[in-house]
Order: structure tokens, then sequence, then C-alpha cells
């Protein structure tokens, strides 16, 4: 997105790739050798909210020889209208965990995939280490663009 709207501002964003990207690579390196899995056996689906995810899982610069990290992005708004066409009433679905690959999940990591999110979990976690505290509550309306 930046680099066609904004491309005299590509110095100013994060150079962390976007989670699901890191959670592909995690998926086919660390996941793949615990389990004792071929990494090419795995298919990463990821699904996301914004259509852009889809263009920056093919970049060839987020691939290694040619192994996309994620090899399927929908939107959101295509897995529900998915669900809808299978008859899944979302809303009468039972709360289950979500499965715990690495260990515990952070607020940080929630927010991170949002607009603005990269940043805020940089603070909040900035805060944290600094003062061993935790930031409640704060909304961080100017980091939000």
């Amino acid at each position: 997105f930046i680099e066609h709207q904004f491309p005299d501002m590509l110095e100013i964003p994060s150079t962390s790739k976007s989670p699901h990207i890191m959670f592909g690579a995690m998926a086919k390196t660390y996941y793949a050798a615990k389990m004792g899995l071929n990494a090419n056996d795995i298919c990463v689906v990821s699904v996301m909210p914004c259509i852009v995810k889809k263009a920056e899982a093919a970049r060839r610069e987020l691939s290694k020889d040619d192994n996309r990290k994620d090899d399927i992005v929908i939107s959101t708004r295509e897995l529900g209208k998915m669900l809808h066409e299978a008859g899944v009433d979302f809303a009468r679905l039972e709360d289950e965990d979500f499965d715990q690959l690495m260990g515990e999940s952070t607020g940080a990591s929630v927010i991170f995939g949002t607009t603005g999110g990269v940043i805020e979990a940089a603070v909040r976690t900035a805060y944290e280490w600094v003062t061993g505290e935790t930031l409640e509550d704060v909304e961080f309306t100017q980091l939000r663009g």
C-alpha cells in the first residue's frame, strides 16, 4: 500500500514482516521440525481483514527459494461468504481455546496486525520494559493513523 500511495515515506514503516508472513515461516520451519514434517507438505492459509495481504504474500522478497510462507490468503469477507454458503452459523458455534503452538499470546500480538498496531505494540512493550508495569486501557488514537 505505502509503496503505491506514499512512496516518499518508505523508510518510515516497520521493517518487520506482517504477522501472517512470520507465522507462515514459523510453521514451515519450527513447527515442521517439531512435528517431523516436510515443510513442503504444510499448507499455510491466512485469513486476513486486508486484501493487500494477498499481494504481500506473493512478494518474492518474502520467500526463500520461491517457497511462499503463506500458500493461500483469503479475506475475512471471503471466509464469511464460504461459511454462509456452507450453512455454518458462526454466531452459534461454541467457543474454543486457540492452539498455543508457541506458548502464550500477548495483547501486543493481538493488535500487531491492525492499523497502527505495530507502533502501539512497540510503545506498550517499551513501557512495560522501562517501568515494569502493564499499561492499562490507554487509547493510542494518534498512533492509529
